[in-house]
């Protein structure tokens, strides 16, 4: 009976090794947080945050196996956002927007438009072969 009660657990543990999300954190040389979040089977899995050593959020971004997958936004040093916008499996989607340090929107622009106009400077820009 005890060896099979000792097996079961062996089997479930084993099972279930890398089934749950585990605990991952990051510091300074200071010994001040960096980043903290999860990680499952060797990849970013959920929310995930970075800090400035002054203890103020630097970013913050939802992951989903390893990739963006929802919200992602940045913070200046003194805590107010300097920039966000959304992921979906990897892939930016609708707009980016910008902030100046006071929190102001600067600007806001879709992802397809800023796309569109690197290609655009990409293709006018001549090879020399």
């Amino acid at each position: 009976m005890k060896m099979t009660v000792a097996v079961l657990v062996w089997v479930v543990g084993v099972s279930c090794s890398g089934c749950g999300p585990k605990p991952i954190k990051d510091y300074y040389e200071s010994g001040k947080l960096q980043a903290e979040g999860f990680s499952k089977n060797g990849k970013l899995e959920g929310i995930y945050k970075t800090y400035h050593e002054n203890g103020y959020l630097k970013s913050q971004a939802f992951f989903r196996r390893g990739r963006l997958d929802g919200f992602f936004k940045s913070y200046y040093e003194n805590g107010k956002i300097e920039m966000e916008s959304f992921f979906r499996n990897g892939t930016p989607e609708g707009a980016i927007k910008a902030y100046d340090e006071r929190g102001k929107l600067k600007s806001a622009e879709s992802v397809k438009d800023i796309l569109q106009e690197a290609t655009e400077a990409l293709l006018a820009v001549e090879p020399s072969l």
